[in-house]
């Protein structure tokens, strides 16, 4: 069970690797401390998230490109249904693709760490989206409280 709760909370786990970029390197260094990584665990991790990212990079632009190609062809209205579908499929394909990936990437990453290091993961994954999601309804509530003025 924990390793199927892990393959479907990896994609929330991707912004704490996220974090590991140039402007987040302090708070990823604050999260692996949390785990109580060994000199050898840090050093996977970090090769781990290093390959994965530049996957998940590429993986981005790729589908954001498809995407572009997808609504340019819904713009022009010329498009035939099977060019339509085509592209579709290209996209599906690349998202495809990249849920594959993220899903190596948690297997990689239970690979070398220990079940209590993967239960911490999971309970920071649980806290940072119960943050997000609160951010989310405070912003939404200052966006619907700025319309209803807007109306008055």
């Amino acid at each position: 069970m924990k390793n199927t709760l892990l393959v479907f909370t990896v994609c929330l786990m991707l912004p704490l690797v996220a974090i590991a970029g140039d402007h987040g390197e302090g708070h990823l260094q604050a999260f692996l401390a949390e785990l109580d990584l060994t000199e050898a665990q840090e050093a996977e991790l970090k090769e781990v998230v290093k390959e994965h990212r530049s996957e998940a990079k590429k993986a981005r632009e790729s589908m954001r490109d498809s995407r572009k190609e997808l609504f340019s062809l819904m713009k022009t209205r010329k498009a035939t249904e099977e060019e339509f579908r085509s592209q579709s499929k290209e996209l599906s394909k690349l998202q495809s693709e990249s849920l594959v990936s993220m899903y190596v990437f948690a297997k990689r990453l239970e690979s070398f760490l220990s079940p209590e290091q993967v239960d911490k993961i999971l309970l920071k994954i649980k806290e940072r989206r119960e943050e997000f999601r609160e951010k989310a309804k405070e912003k939404w509530s200052k966006h619907r409280r700025g319309k209803m003025r807007d109306r008055e």
